[in-house]
Formats: C-alpha cells, sequence, structure tokens
C-alpha cells in the first residue's frame, strides 16, 4: 500500500476508532495517568492522535518488518518526528491497533 493509499484509508477512521494494544497503556489512559507515558516514551500519548492530521503527517508507509503494520512519521518539533506504527481493523474491524510509537530525533543536516 503506497502512502496515499494509507492516507486515504485513514480518512475512513476518527480518534475514537484507536485501541491501543497494550493493555497496560489502556488503563494508564483510563486512569488518566499521562504522566506514565512521559516517564517511558518520552512524549505524551495523545501525540497519536495527529495520525489524522495530514499537515502534522511526514510520512506513511508500510512497516519495513512486518507487511500488516503501518508506519507514519509525524512533525513533532524541530528536532525530533514522532514515528507511530498501527494495523488498521484489529482488534475488531473499525479499529486502529496503535503498536507503538516513538520519539526519535532529526538527524541535522550539514
Amino acid at each position: 500500500m503506497e502512502e496515499q493509499e494509507i492516507l486515504k484509508k485513514l480518512k475512513n477512521y476518527n480518534q475514537n476508532d484507536i485501541f491501543f494494544l497494550k493493555k497496560q497503556w489502556r488503563e494508564w489512559l483510563d486512569n488518566g495517568e499521562y504522566h506514565k507515558y512521559i516517564q517511558l516514551k518520552g512524549i505524551n500519548i495523545k501525540v497519536v492522535y495527529d495520525i489524522f492530521y495530514e499537515s502534522k503527517i511526514k510520512k506513511a508507509r508500510r512497516a519495513k518488518y512486518n507487511s500488516n503494520r503501518y508506519s507514519i512519521v509525524l512533525y513533532h518539533s524541530n528536532f525530533y518526528d514522532i514515528e507511530v506504527i498501527f494495523k488498521f481493523d484489529v482488534p475488531k474491524k473499525g479499529n486502529i491497533g496503535i503498536i507503538t510509537f516513538t520519539k526519535y530525533k532529526i538527524r541535522q543536516q550539514h
């Protein structure tokens, strides 16, 4: 699936369709313990919801290591991007199953 196909398919979903596949993450979200995501990942979990804003998307592609997974790289700051790995229709049809999200430093061009 090419980038434009991924973005087009993503338009069929909204923030209510996001499902965090890690049970502990769901528990933290239900309890409003957002600080635990910051401790774990260095970023707030709310950045995941930016996958629905095309202006925030830098790149969308199939994940390299698993053809059933997708990767969206989000603009975050001048120094960091966020990568969100997910599956469509997991755990059930109509959900976006979030596998993980990572903050990584942008390589500076010299």
